[in-house]
């Protein structure tokens, strides 16, 4: 039964960490010369953001997109110079990037895009819960008062799933900040006691 177990946590982990930079398949996909159309349909959240960006870092298109009455938008690029743009889409659980080329006036969009996902933090009492799907990224999790000192940090390895329970009822009364650190961004979450 123990080697059953462990068989099936070997193949979990090695199927997780295949993810561990999460490519999934194109978002994307061109429509005429210098049109393509984004499916919204693996956002589970009511609102998207779109935001397209060109080669330079300068957002060129930027939008909140309603996902329970669109699940396909359509972008013209008829009016933008060739180049790389990068389409970012955004919700509270995920962050999707896709590459998409104009060139000469014709769309191609990269194959595949890249998906990390964001940490869940709550506040249940005196506890501030933080949950994240790592899929084997490398994570640090901190705590940390209103002037910056870190009262709790901890590096965390080669796990799928990173849970926390930090119990903030011995601090004094303010604010403090729960941070997950990724390779990717820094997200933080206000706790107030």
């Amino acid at each position: 039964m123990k080697r059953i177990f462990l068989t099936i946590a070997f193949f979990a982990a090695a199927i997780l960490g295949v993810f561990a930079n999460e490519i999934t398949p194109s978002f994307a996909a061109p429509v005429s010369d210098k049109s393509f159309a984004i499916n919204l349909s693996a956002f589970k959240s009511d609102e998207v953001e779109v935001s397209i960006v060109d080669q330079f870092g300068v957002v060129v298109i930027s939008e909140t997109v309603a996902t329970q009455s669109n699940k396909a938008r359509v972008y013209n690029m008829k009016h933008m110079e060739d180049g790389n743009y990068t389409v970012v889409l955004q919700d509270i659980t995920k962050t999707s990037k896709q590459e998409v080329i104009l060139n000469d006036g014709e769309i191609v969009v990269g194959e595949q895009s890249n998906t990390v996902y964001k940490p869940r933090f709550n506040t249940s009492g005196d506890v501030v819960k933080i949950n994240y799907l790592a899929l084997g990224k490398d994570v640090t999790v901190r705590l940390t008062d209103a002037d910056g000192n870190v009262l709790y940090t901890e590096d965390i390895n080669n796990l799928a799933v990173v849970s926390k329970a930090l119990n903030v009822a011995a601090l004094d009364r303010g604010f403090y900040y729960a941070s997950v650190v990724t390779p990717e961004a820094t997200y933080t979450y206000d706790v107030i006691k």
